[in-house]
């Protein structure tokens, strides 16, 4: 029996009361220091494309970068960030499809000095306080 266009209506409904409630309560856990950041997970975005799935319109896609590569200390390669995306539903507007747009994205983090490249081809999230090898600053002179 398909869905009737009133219960897909009241289904998102509460799928949106729902991500409210999630979100006020994560709030409240964050804020007595009960949850650290990146704890709780969220969809990626409140809002949603024409299909029904998450955006990154709210987030950023250099954002959703840098959650995925958090968790993965060891550094992942441009196209496991894009599967590990596409499984959490990412949509990005325009033509160009999601695993250029995310290695386009991770090689400017790269020369904005946010990502390392190891010679694995992974990339991993620079450490704060991880200063450029001196090989690199001389080559961008």
């Amino acid at each position: 029996m398909p869905w009737t266009k009133e219960a897909l209506d009241a289904l998102e409904a509460d799928r949106a009361r729902l991500l409210e409630d999630l979100r006020a309560i994560e709030a409240v856990l964050r804020r007595e220091g009960r949850i650290e950041a990146g704890q709780l997970q969220l969809p990626l975005a409140s809002e949603q494309g024409k299909n029904g799935r998450p955006t990154a319109a709210r987030t950023g896609l250099r954002a959703e970068i840098r959650r995925i590569l958090a968790q993965y200390p060891h550094g992942l390669r441009p196209k496991d960030v894009t599967t590990l995306l596409e499984q959490q539903g990412l949509q990005l507007p325009g033509t160009t499809n999601l695993g250029t747009r995310i290695a386009g994205e991770m090689a400017r983090m790269r020369h904005t000095r946010r990502l390392q490249k190891m010679r694995s081809g992974r990339y991993r999230l620079r450490e704060p306080k991880e200063p450029a090898p001196e090989s690199e600053l001389d080559e961008r002179s």
